[in-house]
């Protein structure tokens, strides 16, 4: 009878220390999911800080540059050309810079005048940078994004910003465990890009 007492009790301190381990080693991968999991959660807030904070500074330089360029002539002068190739040099995400009429006629760009000039939407009369695409260019046939301002004659002074820099600005191939990253505007809640 001893024996299988001792017996008995030897199952139950080991069916005991087992249900304790289990127990710790549940908490433990408990804890540990969580922190992995809050981790995760942090890398993606910083990665997504990083990102629009690189797109916040893009888009002020372009808004400068755009409000310098406010005061272009639509006629092409060789002056203005010159200022707007410039523009465009100093800015490597900026492939163009245009002027587009009242009624929404691309009059001259930093190629040059157009003739004739090319459709485009007409400006919006509203004041501030605004954007609007992806698009087609007319122009070049390349899909881009247009972010503009329309000046106090009606006209629109716009830039165009090819895809492929926003891609590089979205770029999130150097952060692990990120799969995509997606530009929204934050007032219709409706993916960009």
């Amino acid at each position: 009878m001893r024996g299988a007492h001792s017996l008995s009790k030897l199952f139950k301190n080991i069916f005991i220390a087992w249900l304790s381990c289990t127990f710790v080693f549940s908490i433990v991968a408990a804890f540990t999911y969580v922190h992995q999991k809050e981790t995760a959660k942090s890398n993606l807030v910083t990665v997504a800080s990083r990102i629009v904070s690189d797109i916040n500074k893009e888009f002020v330089v372009v808004d400068d540059t755009l409000k310098h360029a406010i005061h272009l002539s639509p006629n092409c002068d060789p002056e203005g050309l010159h200022r707007m190739r410039r523009l465009v040099f100093e800015n490597p995400g900026m492939s163009e810079i245009g002027i587009v009429d009242s009624k929404g006629k691309l009059v001259c760009n930093s190629f040059g005048q157009l003739t004739p000039p090319v459709n485009t939407s007409a400006p919006i009369k509203k004041p501030g940078l605004r954007y609007y695409g992806p698009i087609i260019t007319d122009y070049l046939e390349l899909p881009a994004f247009v972010l503009a301002r329309t000046r106090d004659d009606g006209y629109e002074v716009n830039v165009l910003m090819p895809d492929h820099w926003l891609k590089s600005m979205l770029d999130i191939s150097a952060h692990h465990n990120t799969d995509f990253a997606a530009l929204v505007d934050n007032s219709t809640g409706v993916p960009v890009f």
